[in-house]
């Protein structure tokens, strides 16, 4: 068979296929294609129809582009999101709040803390200048 010059539709790079049926450079260019259309259909159903973009089965809440169960399931997604980050960050707060000092005050964290485990050490005015080795009055690990 005959080698043919072709030019891609989506990235305008040249190519030489002996396939005639074939009109992209490479798969990753059929799959953009593939849902950029699937998209633009999707937004003329939502258009035309008044369906949910999400699903495209629902119709859409008044004023809104998503069905009510859409609306739900992206909601308990973005709960279940913000607990899990919170309980990441509460972790990472965990360990300074183990380590409590029996005698020194911080004024800038609000709290009995040991200055030697805090990550804000370098910038304090009023540091503690004992270590836990000199004066062993902290708690915990």
């Amino acid at each position: 068979m005959e080698e043919m010059t072709k030019k891609c539709p989506i990235c305008g790079t040249e190519f030489k296929t002996a396939n005639s049926k074939r009109i992209y450079c490479s798969s990753q260019c059929r799959v953009y294609y593939c849902a950029r259309r699937f998209a633009e259909r999707r937004r003329e159903k939502v258009e035309t129809e008044g369906v949910c973009f999400r699903c495209g089965i629902r119709p859409a809440e008044p004023g809104r582009t998503r069905c009510t169960e859409c609306l739900a399931a992206a909601r308990e997604y973005q709960r279940q999101w913000s607990r899990k980050h919170r309980a990441e960050a509460a972790k990472k707060n965990n360990t300074l709040k183990e380590r409590r000092c029996r005698i020194f005050y911080c004024g800038r964290r609000g709290g009995s803390y040991c200055c030697s485990f805090c990550n804000r050490r370098a910038n304090c005015p009023n540091r503690c200048l004992n270590s836990p080795a000199k004066c062993n009055q902290y708690e915990g690990g």
